[in-house]
């Protein structure tokens, strides 16, 4: 089987370590169960515009960089990929490739076939992962954002959802929230 997976909070620990550098570069004192809202600019009570500028500084900041795994990712990938075909589709921004790759082969060393960028939301060049997913020939897609989980299933591709405060909405058909590693390999498995 061909596996799809998006990159952030769902193999890395992206908005844990988004929200402690915003908590401590403009002092606020978000958790994580203040990430009820997708937006960030609703987040942290701002405009859009501020906040794809802070969304770039924080993509350049050293602690993007060192964020770690979320527990259970690399086993899971590594037991997955001994009997399937394993690709990111990630929307993070063309100009993070090198560094991604870089993070990838530390955590997760020979373990995707592809890692395709579709571009970030404020990219007017945005590809959505439902064409890459359909291209690719992905045969489930696993992903955190709810918008995306919608796009991809309307696609025709199950998608499992991890289980997230920003993503509590209602689920079109096709998408399954799952709640750990070891939860989406049974289903994977079965």
């Amino acid at each position: 089987m061909i596996i799809g997976f998006d990159l952030d909070d769902v193999l890395l620990n992206f908005q844990d370590t988004m929200r402690v550098y915003h908590n401590e570069t403009y002092g606020t004192k978000d958790t994580l169960e203040d990430s009820r809202v997708w937006n960030l600019w609703e987040r942290w009570n701002c405009t859009p515009e501020e906040s794809v500028r802070r969304l770039k500084e924080f993509f350049e900041h050293p602690s993007h960089y060192n964020v770690v795994p979320l527990p259970g990712s690399v086993e899971a990938v590594q037991e997955l990929k001994k009997n399937h075909t394993l690709v990111i589709v990630s929307a993070k921004p063309e100009n993070l490739k090198q560094r991604t790759f870089e993070w990838l082969d530390k955590y997760f060393p020979n373990s995707f076939a592809k890692v395709i960028f579709t571009r970030p939301h404020y990219d007017p060049n945005k590809r959505k992962k439902s064409e890459v997913c359909k291209e690719l020939g992905i045969e489930v897609f696993i992903e955190d954002a709810p918008h995306n989980a919608e796009d991809v299933a309307s696609a025709g591709i199950p998608v499992l959802l991890f289980d997230w405060p920003w993503n509590q909405v209602p689920l079109p058909e096709r998408v399954t929230r799952v709640f750990s590693w070891p939860e989406i390999i049974e289903r994977l498995n079965q």
